[in-house]
Protein backbone atom coordinates (compact mmCIF):
# COMPACT_ATOMS: atom_id res chain seq x y z
CA UNK A 1 0.00 0.00 0.00
CA UNK A 2 1.83 3.21 -1.12
CA UNK A 3 1.56 6.10 1.44
CA UNK A 4 1.74 9.51 0.40
CA UNK A 5 2.47 12.86 1.95
CA UNK A 6 -0.30 15.27 2.41
CA UNK A 7 -0.16 18.96 2.88
CA UNK A 8 -2.33 21.28 3.47
CA UNK A 9 -2.99 23.83 0.31
CA UNK A 10 -3.08 27.20 2.52
CA UNK A 11 0.26 25.64 3.98
CA UNK A 12 1.68 25.36 0.74
CA UNK A 13 0.55 28.85 -0.30
CA UNK A 14 1.63 30.15 2.88
CA UNK A 15 5.46 28.81 2.23
CA UNK A 16 5.58 30.09 -0.95
CA UNK A 17 4.46 33.51 0.43
CA UNK A 18 6.91 33.24 3.04
CA UNK A 19 9.54 32.73 0.97
CA UNK A 20 9.12 35.58 -1.69
CA UNK A 21 8.98 37.76 1.52
CA UNK A 22 11.84 36.82 2.95
CA UNK A 23 13.62 36.79 -0.31
CA UNK A 24 11.89 40.44 -0.72
CA UNK A 25 13.13 41.03 3.67
CA UNK A 26 16.91 39.90 2.42
CA UNK A 27 16.76 41.83 -0.70
CA UNK A 28 15.69 45.12 1.52
CA UNK A 29 18.28 44.58 3.94
CA UNK A 30 21.04 44.19 1.40
CA UNK A 31 19.76 47.44 -0.53
CA UNK A 32 20.12 48.97 2.99
CA UNK A 33 23.18 47.64 4.34
CA UNK A 34 24.75 48.62 1.12
CA UNK A 35 23.27 52.37 1.03
CA UNK A 36 24.62 52.79 4.69
CA UNK A 37 27.62 51.50 3.69
CA UNK A 38 28.02 53.92 0.98
CA UNK A 39 26.63 56.53 3.27
CA UNK A 40 29.16 56.15 5.85
CA UNK A 41 31.93 56.09 2.91
CA UNK A 42 30.65 59.61 1.74
CA UNK A 43 30.48 60.90 5.43
CA UNK A 44 34.17 59.24 5.96
CA UNK A 45 35.33 61.44 3.14
CA UNK A 46 33.77 64.78 3.88
CA UNK A 47 34.90 64.61 7.16
CA UNK A 48 38.41 63.95 5.95
CA UNK A 49 38.27 66.76 3.09
CA UNK A 50 36.52 69.14 6.04
CA UNK A 51 39.11 67.90 8.35
CA UNK A 52 42.25 68.78 6.03
CA UNK A 53 40.45 71.98 5.37
CA UNK A 54 40.66 72.94 8.82
CA UNK A 55 44.19 71.77 9.97
CA UNK A 56 44.83 74.42 6.81
CA UNK A 57 42.90 77.18 7.99
CA UNK A 58 44.32 77.03 11.60
CA UNK A 59 47.80 77.06 9.67
CA UNK A 60 46.89 80.30 7.98
CA UNK A 61 45.46 81.91 10.26
CA UNK A 62 48.32 81.11 12.76
CA UNK A 63 50.29 82.65 10.24
CA UNK A 64 48.14 85.50 10.01
CA UNK A 65 47.75 86.10 13.68
CA UNK A 66 52.32 85.77 13.97
CA UNK A 67 52.67 88.35 11.63
CA UNK A 68 50.48 90.57 13.21
CA UNK A 69 52.66 89.75 17.01
CA UNK A 70 55.41 90.55 15.24
CA UNK A 71 54.23 93.75 14.38
CA UNK A 72 52.34 95.25 18.02
CA UNK A 73 54.00 92.00 20.61
CA UNK A 74 50.31 92.63 21.99
CA UNK A 75 49.38 89.95 24.76
CA UNK A 76 45.75 89.56 23.49
CA UNK A 77 47.14 88.96 20.34
CA UNK A 78 49.20 85.97 21.36
CA UNK A 79 46.21 84.67 23.28
CA UNK A 80 44.61 84.40 19.96
CA UNK A 81 47.51 82.90 18.82
CA UNK A 82 47.43 80.11 21.39
CA UNK A 83 43.81 79.48 20.78
CA UNK A 84 44.32 79.51 17.59
CA UNK A 85 47.40 76.98 18.38
CA UNK A 86 45.73 74.47 20.44
CA UNK A 87 42.38 75.21 17.76
CA UNK A 88 45.14 73.39 15.16
CA UNK A 89 45.71 70.55 18.21
CA UNK A 90 42.40 68.98 18.50
CA UNK A 91 42.20 69.70 14.61
CA UNK A 92 44.70 67.11 14.26
CA UNK A 93 43.69 64.86 17.15
CA UNK A 94 40.02 64.81 14.89
CA UNK A 95 41.69 64.16 11.73
CA UNK A 96 43.68 61.23 12.97
CA UNK A 97 40.68 59.79 14.63
CA UNK A 98 38.89 59.38 11.39
CA UNK A 99 40.61 55.87 11.05
CA UNK A 100 40.78 55.67 7.14
CA UNK A 101 44.18 57.31 7.12
CA UNK A 102 47.32 56.01 6.10
CA UNK A 103 50.58 55.64 7.72
CA UNK A 104 52.43 58.48 6.11
CA UNK A 105 49.31 61.08 7.05
CA UNK A 106 49.55 59.69 10.58
CA UNK A 107 53.29 60.32 11.09
CA UNK A 108 52.38 63.89 9.13
CA UNK A 109 50.01 64.64 11.85
CA UNK A 110 52.36 63.08 14.88
CA UNK A 111 54.68 65.47 13.94
CA UNK A 112 52.18 68.67 13.15
CA UNK A 113 51.87 68.14 16.53
CA UNK A 114 55.11 67.87 17.90
CA UNK A 115 55.57 70.92 15.97
CA UNK A 116 52.55 72.65 17.27
CA UNK A 117 54.09 72.56 20.73
CA UNK A 118 57.72 73.12 20.16
CA UNK A 119 56.80 76.61 18.41
CA UNK A 120 54.78 77.16 21.34
CA UNK A 121 57.55 76.66 23.84
CA UNK A 122 59.84 78.80 21.94
CA UNK A 123 57.15 81.92 21.85
CA UNK A 124 57.50 81.31 25.59
CA UNK A 125 61.07 81.48 26.38
CA UNK A 126 61.19 83.82 23.83
CA UNK A 127 58.50 86.21 25.87
CA UNK A 128 60.95 86.25 28.16
CA UNK A 129 64.09 87.81 26.20
CA UNK A 130 62.29 90.40 23.88
CA UNK A 131 65.15 90.59 21.70
CA UNK A 132 65.24 86.79 20.73
CA UNK A 133 61.32 87.30 20.07
CA UNK A 134 61.71 88.48 16.95
CA UNK A 135 64.01 85.79 15.33
CA UNK A 136 62.12 83.04 17.12
CA UNK A 137 59.13 84.69 15.18
CA UNK A 138 60.26 84.49 12.13
CA UNK A 139 61.86 81.22 12.65
CA UNK A 140 58.08 80.44 13.60
CA UNK A 141 56.78 81.94 10.50
CA UNK A 142 58.89 79.95 8.04
CA UNK A 143 58.14 76.74 9.81
CA UNK A 144 54.51 77.74 9.38
CA UNK A 145 54.96 78.11 5.81
CA UNK A 146 56.94 74.76 5.58
CA UNK A 147 53.96 73.08 7.17
CA UNK A 148 50.91 74.42 5.20
CA UNK A 149 53.68 73.17 2.06
CA UNK A 150 53.43 69.67 3.75
CA UNK A 151 49.65 69.74 4.75
CA UNK A 152 48.89 70.67 0.88
CA UNK A 153 50.98 67.98 -0.13
CA UNK A 154 49.75 65.24 2.17
CA UNK A 155 46.02 66.24 1.84
CA UNK A 156 46.55 66.06 -2.12
CA UNK A 157 47.47 62.79 -1.86
CA UNK A 158 45.87 61.80 0.84
CA UNK A 159 42.26 63.03 -0.74
CA UNK A 160 42.82 61.70 -3.99
CA UNK A 161 43.69 58.14 -2.49
CA UNK A 162 40.35 58.49 -0.48
CA UNK A 163 38.50 59.90 -3.52
CA UNK A 164 39.73 56.95 -5.58
CA UNK A 165 39.30 54.42 -2.07
CA UNK A 166 35.64 55.83 -2.24
CA UNK A 167 35.24 55.26 -6.02
CA UNK A 168 36.31 51.52 -5.97
CA UNK A 169 34.10 51.14 -3.22
CA UNK A 170 31.46 52.43 -4.69
CA UNK A 171 31.59 50.63 -8.12
CA UNK A 172 32.07 47.32 -5.61
CA UNK A 173 29.11 48.11 -3.88
CA UNK A 174 27.30 48.52 -7.12
CA UNK A 175 28.12 45.15 -8.26
CA UNK A 176 26.91 43.49 -5.50
CA UNK A 177 24.09 45.03 -6.15
CA UNK A 178 23.86 44.21 -9.46
CA UNK A 179 24.71 40.08 -8.25
CA UNK A 180 22.15 40.37 -6.11
CA UNK A 181 19.47 41.74 -8.34
CA UNK A 182 20.31 39.24 -10.71
CA UNK A 183 20.19 36.87 -7.99
CA UNK A 184 16.84 38.32 -7.12
CA UNK A 185 15.10 38.22 -10.68
CA UNK A 186 16.37 34.19 -10.72
CA UNK A 187 14.68 33.41 -7.53
CA UNK A 188 11.51 35.01 -8.37
CA UNK A 189 11.83 33.26 -11.62
CA UNK A 190 12.09 29.95 -9.72
CA UNK A 191 9.33 30.99 -6.93
CA UNK A 192 7.12 31.83 -10.02
CA UNK A 193 7.33 28.30 -11.53
CA UNK A 194 7.26 26.92 -8.19
CA UNK A 195 3.27 28.75 -8.27
CA UNK A 196 3.10 27.68 -11.63
CA UNK A 197 3.59 24.16 -10.91
CA UNK A 198 1.33 24.28 -7.44
CA UNK A 199 -1.46 25.73 -10.01
CA UNK A 200 -0.81 22.77 -12.37
CA UNK A 201 -1.16 20.29 -9.37
CA UNK A 202 -4.32 21.69 -8.63
CA UNK A 203 -5.74 21.72 -12.25
CA UNK A 204 -4.43 17.91 -11.89
CA UNK A 205 -6.31 17.14 -9.34
CA UNK A 206 -9.39 18.78 -10.36
CA UNK A 207 -9.07 17.40 -14.09
CA UNK A 208 -9.27 14.09 -12.18
CA UNK A 209 -12.08 14.57 -9.77
CA UNK A 210 -14.48 16.14 -12.94
CA UNK A 211 -13.35 12.98 -14.78
CA UNK A 212 -14.22 10.38 -12.09
CA UNK A 213 -17.87 12.24 -11.53
CA UNK A 214 -18.42 12.24 -15.21
CA UNK A 215 -18.10 8.81 -15.21
CA UNK A 216 -20.29 8.60 -11.97
CA UNK A 217 -22.76 10.60 -13.70
CA UNK A 218 -23.09 7.94 -16.78
CA UNK A 219 -23.34 4.74 -13.92
CA UNK A 220 -19.90 3.83 -14.96
CA UNK A 221 -18.99 2.02 -11.60
CA UNK A 222 -16.26 0.11 -13.25
CA UNK A 223 -13.87 3.85 -12.70
CA UNK A 224 -10.79 3.45 -10.74
CA UNK A 225 -10.96 5.43 -6.78
CA UNK A 226 -9.30 8.65 -6.81
CA UNK A 227 -5.92 7.95 -4.67
CA UNK A 228 -2.51 9.55 -4.62
CA UNK A 229 -3.42 13.05 -3.63
CA UNK A 230 -0.76 15.48 -2.41
CA UNK A 231 -2.94 18.03 -0.13
CA UNK A 232 -4.98 17.00 2.51
CA UNK A 233 -7.89 18.71 1.55
CA UNK A 234 -8.05 16.85 -1.45
CA UNK A 235 -7.23 13.59 0.03
CA UNK A 236 -10.52 14.17 1.90
CA UNK A 237 -12.47 15.31 -1.11
CA UNK A 238 -10.87 11.72 -2.58
CA UNK A 239 -11.84 9.94 0.25
CA UNK A 240 -15.50 11.34 -0.28
CA UNK A 241 -15.93 10.91 -3.68
CA UNK A 242 -14.90 7.16 -3.39
CA UNK A 243 -17.29 6.86 -0.24
CA UNK A 244 -19.85 8.29 -2.59
CA UNK A 245 -19.40 5.93 -6.05
CA UNK A 246 -20.12 2.92 -3.09
CA UNK A 247 -23.17 4.44 -1.94
CA UNK A 248 -24.86 5.41 -4.87
CA UNK A 249 -23.28 2.09 -6.37
CA UNK A 250 -25.37 -0.40 -3.30
CA UNK A 251 -28.73 2.35 -4.01
CA UNK A 252 -28.72 1.64 -7.76
CA UNK A 253 -28.27 -1.59 -7.26
CA UNK A 254 -31.15 -1.93 -4.55
CA UNK A 255 -32.88 0.02 -7.00
CA UNK A 256 -32.61 -2.19 -9.42
CA UNK A 257 -33.78 -5.79 -6.99
CA UNK A 258 -36.59 -3.40 -5.92
CA UNK A 259 -37.78 -2.86 -9.75
CA UNK A 260 -37.26 -6.67 -10.52
CA UNK A 261 -39.21 -7.43 -7.56
CA UNK A 262 -41.72 -5.36 -8.25
CA UNK A 263 -41.98 -6.45 -11.77
CA UNK A 264 -42.27 -10.04 -11.22
CA UNK A 265 -45.00 -8.85 -8.91
CA UNK A 266 -47.07 -6.79 -11.61
CA UNK A 267 -45.97 -9.84 -14.24
CA UNK A 268 -48.18 -12.50 -11.11
CA UNK A 269 -50.64 -10.00 -11.10
CA UNK A 270 -51.66 -10.09 -14.61
CA UNK A 271 -51.10 -13.59 -14.92
CA UNK A 272 -54.01 -14.03 -11.83
CA UNK A 273 -55.79 -11.33 -13.39
CA UNK A 274 -56.17 -12.98 -17.03
CA UNK A 275 -56.60 -16.63 -14.83
CA UNK A 276 -59.44 -14.85 -12.82
CA UNK A 277 -61.05 -13.37 -16.11
CA UNK A 278 -60.93 -17.22 -17.91
CA UNK A 279 -62.53 -18.37 -15.15
CA UNK A 280 -64.92 -16.10 -14.88
CA UNK A 281 -65.40 -16.52 -18.29
CA UNK A 282 -65.94 -20.21 -18.38
CA UNK A 283 -68.65 -20.25 -15.16
CA UNK A 284 -70.41 -17.19 -17.94
CA UNK A 285 -69.98 -19.59 -20.47
CA UNK A 286 -71.64 -23.12 -18.47
CA UNK A 287 -74.49 -20.42 -17.02
CA UNK A 288 -76.00 -19.87 -20.28
CA UNK A 289 -75.14 -23.11 -21.33
CA UNK A 290 -77.26 -24.29 -18.92
CA UNK A 291 -79.95 -20.92 -19.12
CA UNK A 292 -80.44 -21.68 -22.85
CA UNK A 293 -82.16 -24.77 -22.91
CA UNK A 294 -84.55 -24.13 -20.05
CA UNK A 295 -85.62 -20.76 -21.31
CA UNK A 296 -85.92 -22.64 -24.89
CA UNK A 297 -88.11 -25.06 -23.43
CA UNK A 298 -90.11 -22.55 -21.00
CA UNK A 299 -90.74 -20.15 -24.11
CA UNK A 300 -92.15 -23.22 -26.27
CA UNK A 301 -94.54 -24.14 -23.59
CA UNK A 302 -95.84 -21.23 -23.67
CA UNK A 303 -96.04 -20.57 -27.55
CA UNK A 304 -97.89 -23.58 -27.33
CA UNK A 305 -100.48 -22.48 -25.27
CA UNK A 306 -100.70 -19.59 -26.60
CA UNK A 307 -101.45 -21.20 -29.77
CA UNK A 308 -104.57 -22.86 -28.14
CA UNK A 309 -106.32 -20.16 -26.73
CA UNK A 310 -104.86 -16.43 -28.30
CA UNK A 311 -105.37 -15.39 -31.96
CA UNK A 312 -102.66 -16.25 -34.37
CA UNK A 313 -100.78 -12.39 -34.32
CA UNK A 314 -100.15 -13.00 -30.67
CA UNK A 315 -98.35 -16.39 -31.53
CA UNK A 316 -96.07 -14.60 -33.96
CA UNK A 317 -95.22 -12.30 -32.26
CA UNK A 318 -94.08 -14.63 -29.52
CA UNK A 319 -92.09 -16.53 -32.06
CA UNK A 320 -90.79 -13.41 -33.23
CA UNK A 321 -89.30 -12.51 -29.56
CA UNK A 322 -88.31 -15.76 -29.16
CA UNK A 323 -86.41 -15.88 -32.20
CA UNK A 324 -84.43 -12.71 -31.08
CA UNK A 325 -83.61 -13.55 -27.75
CA UNK A 326 -82.19 -16.96 -28.87
CA UNK A 327 -80.35 -15.37 -31.46
CA UNK A 328 -78.71 -12.65 -29.37
CA UNK A 329 -77.65 -15.21 -27.08
CA UNK A 330 -75.79 -17.46 -29.66
CA UNK A 331 -74.03 -14.48 -31.73
CA UNK A 332 -73.24 -12.35 -29.45
CA UNK A 333 -69.36 -12.93 -28.45
CA UNK A 334 -68.63 -10.25 -26.38
CA UNK A 335 -69.16 -9.71 -22.56
CA UNK A 336 -69.68 -5.85 -23.03
CA UNK A 337 -73.02 -4.77 -24.55
CA UNK A 338 -75.01 -1.54 -25.49
CA UNK A 339 -77.49 0.02 -23.04
CA UNK A 340 -79.94 -0.08 -25.60
CA UNK A 341 -79.15 -4.00 -26.95
CA UNK A 342 -79.58 -4.97 -23.45
CA UNK A 343 -83.15 -3.14 -23.36
CA UNK A 344 -84.37 -4.39 -26.57
CA UNK A 345 -83.73 -8.50 -24.96
CA UNK A 346 -85.32 -6.89 -22.16
CA UNK A 347 -88.72 -5.81 -23.39
CA UNK A 348 -89.12 -9.24 -25.32
CA UNK A 349 -88.23 -10.64 -22.34
CA UNK A 350 -90.96 -9.13 -20.46
CA UNK A 351 -93.21 -9.58 -23.65
CA UNK A 352 -92.99 -13.30 -23.49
Amino acid sequence: MRIHRTSRIMNSLFLLCGVFLLLLLIAFVAMFVNYYRQQQLHVQFVNRVNASNDILVSLHAMQDILNTYRKDESPMTYAAYCDQSKILEDTANTYMKLGVVGTDALNQMQYLKWFNRYQQTLLENAQQNTEELPATISYVLIALEARVGEMHSLFQRDISTGYQEYKNEEKGILRKLNWLAAVFFVICIGVVFAFAGFVQSINSLLSRCISNLDHLSQHDWEAEDLQGARYTEFSNLFIQINHMKKELQGYFARLKEQAEIERQLSTEKLENERQRSILITTQLQALRSQMNPHFLFNALQQIGMASLVEPPQKVMQLVESTGKILRYALTRQTNYVSFHDEMEIVRQYLFL
